[in-house]
């Protein structure tokens, strides 16, 4: 069975906090979690699922380090995640070369 687009695009907001994250980020990330978990399940139940590749990634980046009201400001970096069968990763010492 089909779909009628390659790509699909979803959105969870209220990550853009600056000040005592913790618990947010928190409840958002097990949000998240849970929902690529599940998504990831589905897929690998089907042949043309475990074609599927999914991309996660936010619209910002981030510093490391907290401000001193316990969040992170924007910066300069972002995160990229990807899943699925098809994705092979790399490990540090290769990234390095």
């Amino acid at each position: 069975m089909g779909v009628p687009s390659r790509v699909y695009s979803v959105s969870l907001g209220g990550f853009d906090t600056h000040s005592d994250e913790r618990d947010t980020q928190q409840r958002l990330l097990g949000e998240l979690d849970g929902a690529l978990s599940g998504f990831q399940r589905r897929l690998s139940s089907s042949e043309r699922g475990r074609q599927v590749v999914t991309m996660v990634y936010s619209e910002f980046g981030r510093p490391v380090l907290a401000n001193p009201s316990d969040g992170i400001d924007h910066g300069p970096a972002g995160l990229v995640f990807l899943l699925g069968r098809g994705v092979r990763g790399v490990s540090s010492a290769t990234s390095r070369a």
